[in-house]
């Protein structure tokens, strides 16, 4: 076994990791987060549930839309997604990979949740155990590790 194998199994080495990003994806998420602010205020003032279902549908498909454009290939970003559609999204994904990279799942750290709790972020962790690994330096980012193959 390797020694980058064995600290592997030991837990997930987080590393300070300067990302620059490109103006076209700094340029994207401020438009997304703008039409996610705009949804969730039309979300906030509408009382009928069927019109509220739409838009919280709504919400989610746009930022799915915007983390297939825009989110390099090994990470995706949850922001404003509610818990049920970010684990469906999480483990549809896992599916479509095949298990062969690890994924970084941004989720957010819950500031915007009912009580401050990141509930996707313990959807997360309770869904995939101990395959996901906190960022220390960002609790809003996780880390789904790939599944080791048996031999």
């Amino acid at each position: 076994m390797s020694k980058n194998q064995s600290k592997r199994r030991r837990g997930y080495s987080f590393e300070r990791v300067c990302v620059i990003y490109s103006p076209k994806y700094t340029a994207g998420r401020a438009s997304l987060q703008s039409r996610i602010k705009q949804l969730y205020g039309k979300l906030n003032k509408n009382f009928l549930c069927d019109k509220k279902n739409s838009i919280i549908d709504e919400i989610n498909k746009t930022i799915i839309d915007w983390n297939a454009e825009f989110s390099p290939r090994n990470e995706i970003d949850l922001h404003g997604m509610t818990r049920e559609a970010a684990l469906d999204y999480v483990e549809k994904k896992v599916e479509e990979r095949g298990h062969i990279d690890d994924l970084t799942i941004i989720t957010g750290q819950g500031h915007h949740s009912k009580d401050n709790q990141p509930v996707i972020k313990q959807g997360l962790l309770k869904k995939f155990r101990s395959r996901v690994q906190v960022n220390t330096e960002n609790p809003g980012k996780l880390v789904l590790v790939k599944r080791q193959k048996l031999k």
